[in-house]
């Protein structure tokens, strides 16, 4: 099978209270989707400064793995300045697949990526979301 020819990353955190996705979770969803795409990458956000290796990437889209990055990290969860990701990504124009109403599961993403392959790439119109 061809592979389509669309740039994945999947952004997670290496600190456990701020991302979503485990890292052997996040390394089976990477496995899952280079079956599918020619280029899927990860990228490790921790802090602010982090954030801009994802614009510098240029994906096609964004898995999104966590929430947000505290720009305050003594503040962690109660930073009232922290920065939404789903915000930042759709500021800078990139498309984002959040799967946070869905079980996270690889079956859950197996079942999306084997309903029709071209549909994934039309997702994020369907799950843009702005977390606030």
């Amino acid at each position: 099978m061809k592979k389509i020819n669309k740039h994945i990353v999947v952004v997670r955190s290496s600190d456990i209270w701020l991302s979503s996705l485990s890292l052997v979770s996040c390394d089976g969803i990477v496995a899952l989707l280079k079956n599918f795409y020619e280029s899927v990458d990860v990228i490790t956000v921790n802090n602010p400064d982090d954030l801009e290796k994802i614009i510098l990437a240029s994906p096609d889209l964004v898995f999104m793995g966590m929430k947000f990055v505290p720009t305050d990290t003594k503040l962690g969860l109660n930073d009232p300045n922290k920065i939404w990701l789903s915000d930042y990504l759709d500021e800078h124009q990139l498309a984002i697949l959040v799967l946070g109403k869905w079980p996270m599961s690889l079956s859950s993403i197996n079942i999306l990526l084997n309903s029709g392959l071209e549909i994934v790439v039309s997702i994020p119109q369907i799950f843009m979301s702005g977390e606030n």
